[in-house]
């Protein structure tokens, strides 16, 4: 029966029709009610916004404004202020251009910054190139290149500064050394790294893999010297923000590969032990288990890719 037909029957003399009919209303009324308060909770919620192949960073995490409250990128937008030559900063994992949202800040120093952001998604290079002219920097930088990861592995260049934003745990195991490698090779003795990276995933199923200053100073001692500080965002986000400065040492693929694997089983053994850890409530189990899923499926991707390479 149609609402109309029901509506209609509310004018019935029979008073039983009547008040049937008015609650039957009355409950359908209700119903559209809740309804609506779902959809405009659904629409208020952050949704995962993809940033590229193989990174997705959910929207609400991390944007300009969080990034005020880190002290290591002020520290680097500081720097970047007072270069007294020209110097190359490379934005890895760049996404729709949230840190050059920040760089207008750095003013007439613009000119002596070659900036390269480098993603895989072609569609997030290009709304970057827009954030880059709608910020006013894309002029003013003394230049400003887009580029996928091995269009810029290919790219003769000195890098003085690497920017990663909510990229490192979403970075697969497997590709993790040759990139360092890479990245590393082309850094002088103090040039930086600032890492900015969430501690708690939001998305564990995604097969994604947290970062915490253990694992940063494992990676890079000898390398770099870290810095690493946690602090939380103004939407509670608790975050891990790590400063690193290039050592004149030098660095070899095949070093970095025994490098990374054992930070992933250092992972493997501190997210298993608090998996046996007592009193653990419902929803702390799952995210372990599915944390500790994600980092054993890259461990055995990584030494598969090994044997074939072999």
């Amino acid at each position: 029966m149609h609402k109309e037909e029901l509506e209609s029957l509310l004018k019935s003399d029979n008073k039983n029709v009547a008040s049937a009919a008015f609650e039957i209303l009355h409950s359908i009324e209700l119903k559209e009610r809740e309804k609506i308060k779902i959809f405009k909770k659904l629409k208020k919620k952050p949704a995962p916004t993809k940033t590229k192949s193989g990174y997705t960073t959910p929207s609400g995490v991390m944007d300009a404004e969080d990034m005020l409250a880190d002290a290591h990128l002020g520290a680097l937008v500081d720097r970047l202020k007072f270069v007294p030559d020209s110097i190359t900063v490379v934005d890895y994992g760049c996404g729709k251009g949230a840190f050059l949202g920040r760089m207008k800040e750095i003013g007439r120093e613009l000119g002596k910054i070659h900036y390269i952001g480098v993603d895989i998604s072609r569609g997030n290079r290009y709304l970057a190139g827009l954030t880059a002219k709608s910020c006013g920097v894309a002029d003013k930088l003394k230049s400003c290149d887009f580029m996928n990861p091995d269009e810029f592995f290919r790219k003769d260049v000195n890098i003085d500064h690497v920017f990663f934003s909510h990229v490192f745990h979403e970075i697969c195991l497997k590709y993790l050394p040759e990139l360092l490698y890479h990245l590393l090779s082309k850094m002088k003795a103090g040039s930086r790294i600032t890492i900015l990276e969430q501690v708690t995933l939001v998305e564990p199923e995604r097969d994604f893999v947290t970062w915490d200053a253990d694992d940063f100073d494992m990676l890079f001692s000898d390398f770099a010297e870290s810095s690493p500080r946690p602090h939380q965002t103004r939407r509670g986000h608790e975050l891990i923000s790590v400063d690193l400065e290039r050592l004149d040492t030098d660095v070899d693929l095949e070093s970095m590969r025994k490098r990374c694997l054992k930070v992933y089983e250092h992972k493997e053994k501190k997210v298993g032990e608090k998996l046996r850890a007592h009193g653990l409530s419902e929803a702390e189990d799952r995210y372990l288990s599915a944390l500790y899923k994600n980092i054993n499926l890259q461990l055995n991707e990584y030494l598969k890719s090994i044997r074939i390479a072999e």
